[in-house]
C-alpha cells in the first residue's frame, strides 16, 4: 500500500471559493517533505506560468522558474487551454533544440541552467509566441484557479497517495 499524503485533497475540493481552494492546496503541497508528483507540479506551476510567462513572456518563465515550463504546458492541455499549451510546447521545443546543440536538455529535473544564445532568445520573442498580447494585464486568475481545481477534481486519485518512482 502506498503511503498517504499529509493533506486531504477533498478538503480543498469542498471549498466554494476556488481561488482560496487553489492557494490552500498549493500551500499543502509545498509543506510536503518529499519530491512532488507530476500532478502536484502541474498545480504548483500555474502561479509561475500566469505571473511570469503571461505577464512577461516565456523567457521570463525560463529564467525564473524553468521547472514550471513542462508542467505548465501539461496543465494547459489538461484544463482545455489549447492555444496556451501549443505556445508553451513550441517554446519548450525551441529551448530543447538549443539544448541538443550543447548536449543538455534544459528541462531535465537535474540539469544545470543553460544560458540561451541570441538566436534562440529571438525565436522565443517571435510574435506568434507572445503570451502577453493575449493575456498581459487582464489574466483572469479566478478562471484559471477554477479550471485547475476542476483538473484536481477530475484527477483526485493523483492527489490521494504519494507517488512512487
Amino acid at each position: 500500500m502506498k503511503p498517504k499524503l499529509s493533506y486531504n485533497v477533498e478538503d480543498f475540493l469542498k471549498m466554494d471559493d476556488q481561488v482560496k481552494a487553489y492557494y490552500g492546496l498549493c500551500d499543502a503541497i509545498i509543506k510536503e517533505d518529499r519530491k512532488f508528483s507530476p500532478a502536484e507540479l502541474r498545480v504548483l506551476s500555474l502561479t509561475d506560468f500566469l505571473g511570469l510567462c503571461c505577464a512577461n513572456g516565456f523567457d521570463d518563465l525560463y529564467w525564473q522558474a524553468r521547472w514550471a515550463a513542462v508542467p505548465s504546458a501539461e496543465l494547459m492541455n489538461a484544463i482545455d487551454e489549447p492555444v496556451l499549451a501549443e505556445r508553451l510546447w513550441k517554446c519548450i521545443a525551441i529551448v530543447r533544440e538549443y539544448g541538443q546543440k550543447i548536449r543538455q536538455d534544459p528541462f531535465e529535473p537535474n540539469s544545470n541552467h543553460v544560458d540561451l544564445d541570441e538566436a534562440t532568445e529571438e525565436k522565443l520573442r517571435s510574435p506568434e509566441l507572445d503570451f502577453c498580447k493575449d493575456y498581459g494585464d487582464w489574466i483572469d486568475w479566478d478562471v484559471f484557479c477554477r479550471k485547475t481545481m476542476d483538473y484536481v477534481r477530475k484527477n483526485r486519485e493523483l492527489f490521494t497517495r504519494i507517488s512512487q518512482p
